[in-house]
């Protein structure tokens, strides 16, 4: 566990445990500066979520890492459609949460959460 000494708990849970896919491995590897395994190999470092699974695994390392909540800002600077989903990240998070207030749990749609991902760009 060495390797992680420089990261906070949260953060090294969150590598260990958590739920990754290239949109929260990225939000991730931009807040922290560590690139997790998920993104080991990839060229593209940007990957922004596509649907609402996406989004959720984003919010999951959002919620559950302090750092990434923090430096959340410098995603705005990562690609086009990062900086319009820090614009609109509360409202974006507002609708999923009204529409599939389980979504932690992998229940319920979220369809217009999904349009709204998609709106800006």
């Amino acid at each position: 566990m060495t390797k992680y000494t420089h990261l906070p708990a949260d953060a090294v849970e969150w590598l260990c445990i958590g739920e990754h896919g290239l949109s929260s491995a990225a939000l991730f590897y931009h807040t922290t500066g560590f690139l997790p395994k998920t993104l080991d190999g990839w060229s593209k470092k940007d990957y922004s979520p596509f649907d609402p699974s996406d989004l959720r695994r984003c919010r999951l390392v959002y919620d559950d890492v302090a750092l990434v909540r923090e430096r959340f800002y410098v995603m705005a600077n990562v690609s086009t459609m990062w900086a319009w989903l820090v614009e609109h990240w509360d409202d974006i998070c507002r609708t999923m949460d009204e529409e599939c207030p389980q979504w932690r749990d992998r229940l319920g749609t979220a369809n217009e959460t999904y349009r709204k991902m998609h709106g800006g760009i």
